[in-house]
């Protein structure tokens, strides 16, 4: 049955190692089977059924088989803790299991060392109390393991199978710590299957927490894609918005510049002057407009100054041509350039915004920074949004959608005489 079941979870674990591409789970495979043999050992079984009647392989035998089972164990417990475990501890663990591998090497190249008692007391005072050192200072370190609970079965686990090692250890020197009586075969049995299944458990559970990691770390690699086409998107618009604006600007703009030489010109020439100051004035408003739409499109030009001073020079500019009032307070806003942008956009969003359709006469806008997010405080004094349509409107989406890209946040509150929106948007 030991055999049975112990194959069973050689198998599984080795299918998982080639599957998850995992070696933790060959070094587990590995201890599963040494431990095995290790337990057959203890018990007498194995060479009552294998070498009854060879004395040197039933002593070499004990040494060789707790040596690669401790090994195996103390290779798997490094893979699967190599996050948790420093530099150094490292270091010394990995020392303790080369004393154990040139132990089971010395073991199988010098059989005949254990054929004298003399020479078997010598083994067993000497390498022993390394084995007990070893094994108590991996226990420590597992007590200190414990307080981290995604991992607290697979460690509770492994700390009761060093425990059961040091058991069979110290019961060599007569030190039993746990008295079993005639039953003691089947104590070690016992710890050998509560241990295979207490890490069948762990690793389901460890095979749950990693696809759920997986999920997350999909989920953030699709908001960084998001975020990245964000980016790419506004990044497209204001390159093509700039293009426009400098289209407009040298193409159409030169057009009616000439225009008005040429109606100018027609004017001295011509006795109907009232005609030829009326066509003048209609182009100098085309004019007006024209610059207006450029100034929309083309992105703001930063140079040295901050957002601040940017936004105070285009607000200057609205109240002059609309009317309205817009009441600013000022401070230093230090942001980056790209960013700077982005909040310039949408500032000038809102304020078209209430020009437009919320026949206002006074704006609030207050920008402040605190800490790693821009928190903007926005209001107007106009007819409010439509009920139950607070949302909607294009303008209001073209804002929403660009707090979006930022990763930022939105809340819209609105009645007859204020809609208030207060927008927080990350700086990183």
């Amino acid at each position: 049955a030991v055999f049975s079941f112990s194959i069973v979870f050689i198998i599984i674990f080795v299918l998982l190692g080639f599957f998850n591409k995992d070696n933790t789970r060959y070094f587990f495979a590995a201890f599963i089977l040494s431990g095995t043999f290790w337990v057959y050992n203890i018990n007498g079984v194995l060479y009552q059924m294998v070498w009854p009647d060879n004395t040197l392989l039933q002593n070499a035998s004990r040494p060789f088989f707790s040596s690669t089972t401790i090994g195996t164990l103390v290779l798997y417990f490094l893979a699967f803790y190599k996050e948790y475990i420093n530099r150094y501890v490292r270091y010394a663990f990995l020392g303790f299991l080369y004393y154990l591998i040139i132990r089971a090497v010395i073991i199988i190249i010098t059989p005949g060392f254990f054929e004298s008692e003399e020479s078997k007391k010598i083994t067993f005072f000497v390498t022993t109390p390394l084995l007990i050192i070893g094994l108590f200072c991996i226990v420590l370190y597992l007590f200190w393991l414990l307080r981290f609970k995604q991992i607290l079965l697979h460690t509770i686990s492994i700390t009761i199978y060093f425990f059961f090692i040091i058991k069979v250890i110290l019961k060599l020197f007569g030190i039993n710590l746990l008295i079993t009586g005639a039953h003691d075969e089947y104590f070690s049995t016992a710890v050998h299957f509560i241990i295979m299944t207490l890490f069948s458990i762990a690793n389901i559970q460890e095979y749950r927490r990693n696809k759920r990691k997986r999920v997350a770390e999909k989920i953030v690699e699709a908001d960084r894609r998001k975020t990245e086409m964000g980016e790419k998107i506004v990044e497209a618009q204001e390159s093509e918005r700039n293009a426009i604006a400098k289209n407009i600007h040298d193409q159409v703009g030169g057009i009616l510049a000439a225009m008005k030489i040429k109606l100018q010109t027609m004017k001295l020439a011509s006795k109907d002057n009232q005609t030829s100051d009326d066509l003048i004035q209609l182009l100098n408003m085309c004019n007006e407009e024209l610059h207006k739409i450029v100034d929309d499109l083309a992105s703001p030009e930063f140079m040295d100054r901050d957002l601040a001073e940017v936004l105070n020079e285009r607000i200057l500019m609205m109240c002059m041509a609309t009317g309205i009032n817009v009441h600013y307070d000022r401070k230093p806003l230090l942001i980056e350039n790209k960013l700077g942008i982005k909040i310039y956009r949408i500032i000038c969003e809102l304020i078209t915004n209430s020009i437009k359709h919320a026949d206002c006469s006074d704006i609030e806008l207050k920008i402040d920074v605190i800490g790693n997010s821009i928190h903007i405080d926005y209001s107007d004094n106009g007819i409010g949004l439509p009920v139950g349509n607070e949302n909607s409107g294009r303008g209001l989406q073209n804002i929403k959608s660009r707090i979006g890209f930022l990763n930022g946040n939105m809340q819209v509150s609105s009645r007859s005489g204020e809609t208030k929106y207060l927008i927080t948007i990350p700086t990183t």
